[in-house]
């Protein structure tokens, strides 16, 4: 299940850049020593570097809900331990919508009171919050090419 969910994954990493403007000068995958924390595209445009976490999610479709994890094996994960700047998030469905958040509009959301967070992924052993599609309507993106 763990290899069926990194290739959809990274399936979506490389949909993602057809999210981006086309006028930018560089795309870099995340560097393999960073072991997948830090974040997953870097884009540069001009001499400004802008980085990107992405996620692409089916169960989003049916519940209307995101699921950001934050802790996998009582560890900090997803969204307590990446430094991107946004998160690109991939609703799939009988068609697929991409939303670019920044990642600090995600972190207070969560922090929210009364936000959910549920066991899920590898076992149960992952915790993330649910945050509803509906909210985030503000930062839906067109593809660009």
């Amino acid at each position: 299940m763990f290899f069926a969910d990194l290739e959809f994954g990274k399936k979506y990493e490389t949909k993602f850049l057809d999210y981006l403007e086309n006028d930018v000068d560089r795309v870099e995958p995340c560097p393999p020593t960073s072991r997948f924390d830090d974040w997953d595209i870097s884009v540069k445009k001009g001499d400004k570097y802008t980085t990107y976490e992405i996620k692409a999610d089916k169960l989003s479709a049916k519940t209307g809900n995101f699921c950001i994890e934050y802790e996998r094996s009582n560890t900090p994960s997803g969204l307590t331990k990446t430094t991107a700047d946004y998160y690109g998030y991939f609703v799939v469905g009988d068609k697929e919508t991409c939303y670019v958040i920044p990642t600090d509009v995600l972190r207070t959301d969560c922090s929210k009171e009364g936000v959910k967070s549920i066991r899920c992924g590898d076992g149960y052993r992952a915790r993330a919050y649910l945050l509803r599609v509906s909210d985030y309507e503000q930062y839906k993106v067109e593809k660009k090419r």
